[in-house]
Parts: structure tokens; sequence; C-alpha cells
């Protein structure tokens, strides 16, 4: 005779086996690892960035969007920029790239701090996000290129803007 299995019925609840916790401590790891490994490859750069003035040197890239229309692309003066804001000149970082310095160092930096104090940091972009940066960014970069003394501050100095 076969033994009787227990009927259940959808009001009983099943149980669940606890999770493993192993899976949590290799997760911590892999992110401690890549954290680390995160601050040595941005201290090395930043210590680059930080030794070298861009004006002038072969060593940095150059913009190849600039040398084809003679345009500055959103993204001109960034490395500038960050130099600027190793050296501790706001001013000059701005006006070598002011979406980099009043966009998007400010919202690298909350990430970072909120990392930092262990707080849950939120990566996803909506469609809204990414449509307002590209609006940001493609405004930045008519003004920066309308003729005229009066939009020539958003450009970075003549001198490091050549190819």
């Amino acid at each position: 005779m076969k033994p009787v299995e227990p009927q259940r019925n959808a009001a009983m609840p099943t149980a669940v086996p606890p999770p493993v916790p192993w899976p949590s401590a290799v997760l911590r790891w892999r992110r401690a690892i890549m954290a680390v490994a995160l601050l040595i490859a941005g201290g090395v750069v930043s210590w680059m960035v930080w030794s070298t003035e861009p004006n002038g040197q072969l060593f940095y890239p150059r913009c190849q969007f600039h040398r084809l229309t003679g345009l500055q692309c959103p993204g001109c003066g960034a490395t500038r920029a960050v130099y600027y804001l190793l050296h501790g000149e706001v001013v000059a970082a701005i006006r070598s790239n002011a979406p980099l310095v009043l966009f998007f160092v400010p919202l690298l930096g909350l990430w970072g701090w909120k990392g930092l104090l262990g707080q849950r940091v939120e990566h996803r972009f909506t469609g809204r996000w990414a449509v307002g940066i590209l609006i940001l960014l493609l405004a930045f970069f008519v003004v920066r290129n309308l003729p005229g003394p009066t939009h020539a501050w958003l450009n970075p100095p003549p001198s490091a803007a050549s190819p």
C-alpha cells in the first residue's frame, strides 16, 4: 500500500529554506575589492591629470570633432576643467567646461558620499534623465558656439582649444 501524502491547500504556508549566508559575504568582498580598485584607478588618473597641465601636451587626446569642424563640442575642455578643479581653480574649471563642473562633478560627489556612508546609491537613469541630460548638453553646445563676445566665456582658452 502506498503511503498517503497529506493534501495541501492554497491556504497552507510552504516551508521556505533559510537563505545561504555565504553569497552575501562574497558580494560584500567583491564590492569592497571593486571599490578599492576604483579608488586606486581614480587616484592614478587624478595624479596624472594633476601633474601634467593639459595645455599643449601631446599626452592628452585631442577632440576630433573640434579638429574637423572648428566647433567646441560639449566635452571640449573637460580634461582642463578636471585639472583646474584638482588645483583649486574653480572659475577656470567652469570656464573650461561648465556642465562638467556645475552638474556632473556634484552628482558624482553625491554618489560617492552616499557610498562612503553606506547608503544605497541609485544608479538608474530613466528616459527623463537621459532626455534632460541631452537637452542640457545640446543647449550648452549651441550657446557655446554662438558667435560674439557674449558667449565667449563658455569656450576654453584659445591656446588650449587648438588641435
